[in-house]
């Protein structure tokens, strides 16, 4: 005898009569891929204080009423999956309650500085109507303390990609498996701490064909810029910078997007630099270093926000390198720039500067 499930739930009912006259109420085992659950909560649905927990071997017994009842069989791996089935069983029948595989989640797979994939083993079950992906920043996660990501209505396609996760980030994802009743299952939780990228793309030069500029990066218009395997810093290439009078903002900049910014956090921008040549703008001007700087700069433009830090050179060559490096807080929301670059307040011979730069950064600082 096979009794008919509730809700289409993808779950069998085997019930089998204990033929020895006595009343031993609602008897059952609970298995999970054809092994017993120890552990599982079983209740009846409509008083849920009337309720046991499975033995070693998956059994239980509930006191109940003669007749047929609704109950509920509810196991929590110790990975967090959960699982949660209605079935109909009768007093004095043993019902053996099938759960079906557990729905899990993946190792997150980082795809870039703000990408990762997210994939899980399908529902199997016939009464499946939709998945519900919940993100949060702690491990207390569940439909009411996390962020809904993803909705998908269809059980085989078991994979999301979320594009809003951001460098030095640590986040926790879980999975919920739900039917036309309610809750049917929950995934384990994963934990996906983000790397602390770089966010200057190609800032070590090193990608890049000797002779060529670097792509990427926006170059001052009256400037020239070119990778060069003649010095380095680091690796084997860095970039070669020539020109003569610049305006506010020369030099070489790169688009960060905003959504790979935390809003209030700090980052550090930095870069190595070495001086080939720098010549007074004005020679009879006995303050040498006056109208020569090298800076850093982080822009919002949209935002009308910018920070920026400066560095006087005197004139002649400096073969050593040097870093320059400054911490700045992201305090506006939106796409930035950062940016490397020779300020020239006054005219001179042109070209009348060449500088090298290496290992161009721009991290958060964690704290």
């Amino acid at each position: 005898m096979r009794l008919k499930l509730v809700g289409m739930v993808a779950c069998a009912v085997v019930v089998l009569a204990c033929g020895d006259g006595t009343s031993d109420g609602l008897v059952g085992r609970v298995t999970q891929e054809g092994q017993p659950v120890q552990g599982a909560l079983v209740y009846l649905t409509e008083a849920p204080s009337a309720s046991t927990e499975t033995d070693a071997d998956g059994r239980f017994k509930l006191s109940a009423p003669s007749g047929r009842h609704e109950i509920t069989a509810r196991y929590q791996a110790e990975d967090g999956a959960l699982n949660e089935q209605r079935f109909m069983a009768e007093v004095d029948v043993t019902a053996e309650l099938r759960l079906p595989r557990p729905t899990r989640l993946q190792e997150p797979v980082v795809v870039d500085a703000g990408t990762v994939r997210l994939s899980w083993n399908p529902y199997p079950g016939a009464d499946f109507r939709e998945y519900k992906l919940y993100r949060a920043k702690s491990a207390a996660l569940d439909e009411t303390t996390g962020t809904l990501v993803y909705v998908g209505m269809v059980p085989g396609d078991a994979e999301f990609v979320d594009e809003d996760v951001r460098p030095g980030d640590v986040y926790f994802y879980r999975l919920f498996v739900m039917n036309d009743f309610g809750r049917l299952a929950g995934s384990n939780i994963k934990r996906l701490s983000m790397p602390n990228v770089n966010l200057v793309q190609g800032g070590d030069f090193e990608e890049f064909a000797v002779g060529s500029a670097p792509t990427g990066f926006t170059l001052g218009a009256d400037q020239q810029w070119v990778v060069s395997d003649e010095r380095a810093h680091s690796g084997t290439r860095a970039v070669r910078g020539t020109g003569g009078f610049s305006y506010l903002f020369q030099g070489l900049r790169q688009h960060i997007p905003g959504k790979l910014l935390v809003q209030g956090a700090r980052y550090r921008l930095s870069f190595y630099y070495q001086r080939e040549s720098f010549e007074r703008p004005d020679p009879s001007d006995p303050d040498y270093s006056r109208g020569n700087s090298i800076s850093l700069r982080l822009d919002v433009p949209e935002m009308a926000w910018g920070e920026a830090y400066h560095t006087l050179l005197g004139e002649g060559v400096d073969t050593t390198w040097q870093l320059m490096t400054r911490t700045f807080i992201v305090d506006k929301s939106g796409d930035a720039s950062v940016i490397v670059w020779i300020d020239r307040e006054r005219n001179g011979p042109s070209p009348d500067w060449v500088v090298w730069i290496d290992d161009v950064k721009f991290e958060r600082v964690l704290e």
